[in-house]
């Protein structure tokens, strides 16, 4: 199962143009000029120049007097990267990013960064001989470091892999940094190759078994923001994926406002005592219903909203199995967002999971899957 996988695949057409323009760079463009763009840390130039200038503003030193400790590249649970700020409404959304050690004036301290200069100080005054160790910061889960480059969101980019990569593995590394590969091109002997993820074992005859480590590659990464264009990526009809195996426990519950959209985010745990869990995202089916009714009392659900999302997890839980505790903070909330008004709990019984999400209307919606940690990703599109 794709770790990331839109439900509505883009049409060739699409991606076309743009590709033969990156693939144009990538026939003339070297992998040592590729791997400039990264420091000896695994870190972008632009994060590492960032961080170095605010721990010797930090510091009061110069910047050529901080010492890189230690950088783990990680995706953040919020747009405040993990870091909590009084008066500050955190933005929703997973943000790759990196957690940087550094040592600076005698004085250690842990950056939270996104991919290109935004820097944060999550801690300071860390003992320098507990960095090595150090768990990562409280927010932050690991994030695939197997591509070198600045990974976009959306797209076209020329990267390189920093080790020798399948295509599935190369596919499976861009998801995890957050991109969604529509298309991976490399030339071979002055001609085009090119690897469509999910397409036919014909259409991806000719790419290599494998990618050595420094090949250059470019790819153009599927669309994130909203919209009704050729990628046709949101739509209103149902989704069933109830038929898989496996058994899903939520860790967390998140939404968020964006351009174009509102977005709900279903966490599951990788690992559970007593339960063999799905490899992925559990089974699920979602649809918008007219009415739902309470599993445990019958009582019709009321929402805000003209409209009600049902999502349904048939084999997931709510709580802990093996003792009863719930896994969630809360099973309601109110969004009062640009289409989400209200999100509910309306059924965590025997190990199946129901949830309402009262929006402004039937709008349409996009469905992602991502991995560390696994996630169903829910975009509902405003209104035109």
């Amino acid at each position: 199962m794709d770790s990331l996988s839109p439900h509505i695949r883009a049409r060739t057409a699409v991606w076309l143009a743009p590709l033969l323009v990156a693939l144009a760079l990538a026939a003339f463009v070297a992998p040592r000029s590729v791997e400039a763009q990264a420091t000896g840390d695994g870190l972008p130039a632009s994060v590492e120049a960032a961080v170095r200038a605010a721990a010797a503003a930090e510091a009061g030193v110069d910047a050529d007097d901080v010492s890189i400790l230690r950088a783990e590249a990680v995706t953040w649970n919020d747009g405040c990267l993990g870091v909590s700020q009084a008066g500050t409404a955190c933005t929703q959304a997973l943000v790759p990013g990196y957690a940087v050690w550094v040592e600076a004036g005698g004085t250690v301290y842990r950056y939270h960064t996104n991919t290109t200069s935004t820097v944060i100080l999550g801690q300071s005054g860390i003992a320098a001989g507990s960095v090595a160790t150090a768990p990562l910061p409280a927010g932050a889960t690991a994030r695939s470091g197997a591509i070198t480059g600045e990974v976009p969101p959306e797209g076209v980019a020329l990267l390189v892999p920093a080790e020798e990569l399948t295509p599935e593995g190369l596919v499976e590394a861009l998801r995890s940094q957050g991109c969604d590969p529509v298309s991976i091109a490399i030339t071979v002997q002055g001609s085009f190759v090119t690897y469509i993820p999910g397409a036919p074992a014909f259409v991806n005859v000719s790419f290599p078994a494998t990618l050595d480590a420094g090949t250059p590659f470019s790819v153009r990464c599927r669309p994130t923001s909203g919209g009704d264009g050729d990628d046709g990526a949101f739509s209103a009809q149902p989704i069933d994926e109830t038929a898989r195996g496996g058994i899903g426990v939520f860790t967390d519950v998140t939404v968020g406002e964006h351009e174009g959209f509102d977005r709900i985010v279903f966490e599951f745990a990788a690992e559970f005592e007593g339960l063999t869990l799905a490899p992925g995202v559990p089974g699920y089916s979602i649809e918008y219903v007219d009415a739902e009714q309470e599993c445990g009392s019958g009582f019709d659900v009321v929402t805000e909203g003209s409209a009600m999302l049902r999502v349904n997890f048939p084999q997931a839980y709510v709580y802990n199995p093996n003792t009863g505790e719930g896994t969630l903070d809360s099973l309601e909330m109110t969004a009062d967002h640009q289409v989400i008004l209200e999100v509910e709990e309306t059924c965590g019984f025997e190990g199946q999971a129901t949830w309402i999400i009262g929006t402004t209307g039937e709008q349409p919606f996009r469905v992602f899957e991502l991995s560390s940690p696994t996630r169903l990703v829910i975009d509902i599109a405003t209104a035109p």
